[in-house]
């Protein structure tokens, strides 16, 4: 298990109606309640609606938190996916809100989830590029 959490958008920058963000490590809970003001009942895998708070006091958005337990997610770590509205400022709001939580939690790099499942015994080195070819194919 890697010490830090990571934390980034897996959608693709630009406006949509929905974008999804991903933290993976120890702290990724605790990251997302400190947004919080209604607390969580963490269930693995189990969807709960929330609203997102800035340490201001300013609502970030309403969004849908899912809890992946280690060892039964993408990364092989406790892992967060918060379903937020799309748009990019509300995305940087709330990547940023994350980042704020502590020293422990910081950007994920580029192909950095994937890296994890690897490094974890998640995927195989074929299943990594695989994933790269994915999001980089035109049809």
């Amino acid at each position: 298990m890697v010490p830090d959490t990571i934390v980034a958008p897996a959608t693709p920058p630009g406006t949509a109606a929905l974008a999804l963000i991903r933290l993976s490590g120890p702290e990724a809970r605790a990251a997302v309640e400190a947004l919080l003001r209604q607390p969580v009942a963490w269930e693995p895998q189990r969807a709960c609606y929330r609203e997102l708070w800035a340490k201001d006091g300013t609502l970030l958005d309403e969004a849908v938190l899912t809890f992946w337990q280690a060892p039964r997610s993408f990364t092989g770590e406790d892992l967060v996916e918060i379903s937020c509205h799309g748009n990019p400022l509300l995305l940087s709001r709330i990547v940023a809100a994350c980042l704020a939580f502590g020293p422990t939690i910081r950007p994920a790099a580029p192909g950095e989830f994937a890296r994890r499942a690897f490094l974890n015994g998640k995927i195989d080195l074929a299943q990594a590029e695989a994933i790269g070819d994915l999001i980089a194919a035109g049809t």
